[in-house]
């Protein structure tokens, strides 16, 4: 049964991915899921099912918990009763906090999925070099910041629109119902998703008009927002990569018009694994750029100077995909290992994490302690 699928966590965590995206694949091309999608296609108006497909990919890639090598529950067949409930309380909840309507403002660039005023004010750079452009920056949550259009999720949806949600969901998951029990998971869990979606981005094509979008993360695809601005402004999609690519949880399904990418092959290895690039644009870091705008970066004469610099990952806070093979956490721990052996011989050694980790290991601590080993 798809909803129960075990991986096998002795392979590399690449095989299990490929593994993973082909029994994705398959569920989705199956003819009663087809259906499905074509019944939200014409009730939504969406172009066609390819990108309600995709968001299905990244919704479905995006519960699977790499740690233990399964799907979370809520997919489960037995939480089916429990989404049934929890949809009509989403629309509830949408009603009660919508707003009748929006005074649309147009844009020539809109920057998406802002989550915080660091990541807005990286993009102050690139903003720097399209001064004569119109810009805004999409926020899901409440900015002080002049140039911001927040836009909460579950909050300020038209009105108008859940209204007609309501009513054709009410059809969608009468049929919903029993190809979720046909399938035996829950894709309801998934429309809750899909719609919400929906009624963020509809919301948002009220609000904005524009013919660029441009996003931070390149592996937060946002396809139903696409299929929205495509079609009302005929918008182009864009991301940046953020970072270097990994296969496993950000590894997957990438669907832009186009990607400013680290360097001229370092995104091509995510078509493996579903990813839909129509042009990538190499740019280098855009990250690295924005700090050496800022002159974070020390004077030669100031800076304080040793042999190795060990580079970590936010592993206590994402052990969930990073620990993605069975003998990850033998193989991570085993570098601080080999940190203090250099330690004792002389070799003046720092470790950097990544700055939203926030806890400390206790793991880590342990190993380098009693060693000349320091963070920064």
């Amino acid at each position: 049964m798809f909803s129960t699928f075990q991986s096998d966590r002795t392979k590399l965590t690449s095989q299990q991915s490929l593994k993973l995206k082909e029994i994705i694949e398959l569920e989705l091309n199956s003819y009663l899921l087809k259906n499905y999608f074509k019944l939200v296609q014409k009730f939504y108006g969406f172009q066609d099912v390819t990108s309600i497909q995709r968001q299905a990919k990244i919704f479905l890639e995006g519960i699977y918990n790499y740690e233990n090598g399964k799907f979370e529950k809520r997919i489960s067949f037995l939480y089916l009763p429990l989404s049934f409930l929890k949809h009509i309380a989403f629309l509830i909840l949408t009603l009660l906090y919508s707003k009748k309507k929006y005074k649309r403002k147009n844009f020539d660039v809109v920057i998406d999925k802002c989550d915080s005023d660091l990541e807005i004010n990286r993009f102050r750079v690139l903003h720097s070099y399209l001064s004569d452009l119109q810009l805004i920056y999409v926020t899901r949550y409440k900015s002080s910041l002049d140039d911001c259009l927040a836009l909460l999720p579950y909050k300020g949806y038209l009105t108008y629109e859940i209204l007609r949600s309501c009513f054709k969901d009410g059809l969608i998951l009468a049929v919903l119902l029993p190809i979720s029990i046909s399938r035996r998971w829950n894709i309801i869990a998934f429309h809750t998703h899909l719609i919400n979606q929906y009624l963020y981005y509809f919301t948002l094509s009220k609000m904005i008009d524009t013919k660029f979008i441009l996003q931070e993360k390149h592996y937060e695809s946002a396809p139903i927002r696409d299929d929205i601005f495509k079609r009302h402004y005929s918008a182009v999609s864009a991301s940046l990569q953020k970072n270097i690519y990994q296969i496993g949880r950000n590894g997957f399904y990438y669907f832009f018009d186009m990607m400013f990418t680290l360097g001229k092959f370092s995104c091509v290895e995510s078509i493996k694994f579903g990813s839909e690039v129509k042009k990538y644009i190499p740019v280098g870091s855009y990250f690295f750029n924005s700090h050496l705008s800022k002159k974070t970066v020390a004077a030669d004469s100031g800076s304080e100077k040793f042999d190795i610099l060990f580079i970590g990952i936010n592993v206590v806070k994402a052990m969930f995909y990073c620990n993605s093979y069975e003998k990850f956490k033998e193989d991570y721990y085993q570098c601080f290992e080999w940190l203090k052996s250099l330690s004792e011989d002389g070799i003046s050694i720092k470790i950097k994490h990544h700055s939203s980790v926030g806890i400390s290991d206790q793991r880590e601590e342990s190993i380098i302690k009693n060693s000349s080993i320091s963070h920064i």
